[in-house]
């Protein structure tokens, strides 16, 4: 292109069919992603624009340069840009739900920034969502590990206050950033906003999902009025909605056979619902999975006076809780005075352990049961700080 061509401009939408062509272009930003290093010693950040003659959806442009300073300084969507010599290809992504991500996999999502803070390094730590169920993780441990097991309540341990301003149905993953990440561009991240997360790596944490945003990773701001962004929060609001629509996604369409409540008439409620309960003391219907017994051993579920006094530490996609089987919400759960072996039996079905697997090291998938939840607390000085969790009115009915 000559320099007279420099200031000839192409509406975008007639420099969309110009392929394998340089164009010049003014666009409005409407994303915006962080600027980054390359493999090598240049720099780059991507911009997607629109104008009056192609509103939507818009099209990308990669932007390099010698230096992150000499990028384009993006203060927020909407502002004007002009690009000058951009070569047009084809290309496409295809974005993922959380619903769908599976570990060690590199995956691109769209998701909403709900919480930020520091993590114990000072470095930063963002939890996102798109209000679909994670898949829910397959325990490979050996049996007798189950005491360490039953500590762990997962990434998500946050204080209340903060609990209370995220969703309450869809499983909110971590975010961490590798050490190679700008610090410039970590400062982009905003609470409240959707932003496209591409080239991200799946992993595990603590029995939970947790993404990570490599130096191969691109992360672009989007506006609400995006399609994709509007069907996830179309779909979220539906959910709520709904009656059945805090039941876990992923307990479909198998019936909840291994446990039978008391109040089969209440609706269902998320661990989340729990946790953000407007009162201390409230009562709760849940579909959750029992990721861990403590104690382990079934002989030691009763006290040498016959009491049952186990915890048993709930799953569900939104959170995890140690909940209490004790006195005679024991003896309502496991049934009239069984016997070890068969106590042994039915805590393994709960656990989702085969008869062959016994102690050693394995892979299982506890099933999906329904219970009955109460809170309480131990200290009316201290009524939320000492809020504890028991299950009652609900009946294991696995075979013997």
């Amino acid at each position: 292109m000559g320099s007279g061509d420099d200031y000839k401009f192409m509406e975008i939408r007639d420099a969309i069919v110009a392929i394998n062509m340089k164009v010049n272009l003014i666009g409005v930003i409407i994303e915006f992603g962080f600027p980054r290093r390359t493999k090598g010693t240049d720099c780059y950040c991507a911009v997607k624009i629109v104008d009056q003659s192609h509103q939507t959806p818009g099209i990308t442009a990669n932007i390099f340069a010698e230096s992150l300073e000499k990028l384009p300084h993006v203060a927020s969507a909407g502002d004007i840009i002009q690009l000058s010599h951009v070569l047009n290809f084809v290309g496409s992504t295809s974005f993922s739900f959380v619903r769908d991500i599976k570990e060690s996999e590199h995956v691109n999502l769209i998701c909403k920034i709900v919480y930020m803070c520091e993590d114990a390094n000072n470095g930063t730590l963002a939890f996102v969502w798109d209000g679909t169920d994670a898949h829910p993780i397959s325990i490979d441990t050996k049996l007798t590990d189950e005491i360490s097991n039953a500590q762990q309540l997962g990434p998500l341990v946050l204080p209340r206050d903060v609990l209370c301003t995220l969703p309450p149905v869809g499983s909110i993953l971590r975010l961490i950033f590798d050490k190679g990440i700008e610090k410039q561009s970590l400062s982009m991240l905003n609470t409240g906003k959707w932003m496209k997360f591409m080239n991200v790596l799946c992993e595990m944490q603590v029995g939970s999902f947790q993404i990570v945003v490599t130096t191969f990773s691109k992360l672009r701001y989007t506006s609400n009025e995006d399609n994709t962004i509007q069907l996830r929060q179309r779909s979220y609001e539906e959910r709520l909605a709904s009656i059945l629509g805090r039941i876990p996604f992923w307990s479909f369409p198998s019936p909840l056979t291994t446990t039978e409540v008391d109040h089969n008439n209440e609706p269902f409620t998320t661990l989340m619902d729990v946790l953000t309960h407007s009162k201390v003391t409230a009562k709760f219907k849940c579909v959750v999975r029992v990721i861990a017994i403590y104690p382990f051993q079934a002989k030691d579920f009763r006290s040498p006076e016959g009491t049952y006094r186990v915890r048993l530490s709930l799953e569900d996609p939104t959170a995890r809780v140690h909940a209490f089987l004790y006195a005679e919400d024991g003896d309502k759960f496991f049934g009239e005075d069984p016997s070890i072996d068969v106590l042994t039996r039915k805590r393994n079905k709960l656990l989702g352990v085969s008869a062959s697997e016994k102690n050693e090291a394995s892979t299982r998938n506890p099933p999906w049961v329904q219970c009955c939840l109460k809170s309480y607390y131990l200290d009316k000085q201290d009524a939320w700080g000492s809020r504890q969790y028991r299950i009652f009115g609900t009946r294991l009915v696995a075979s013997d």
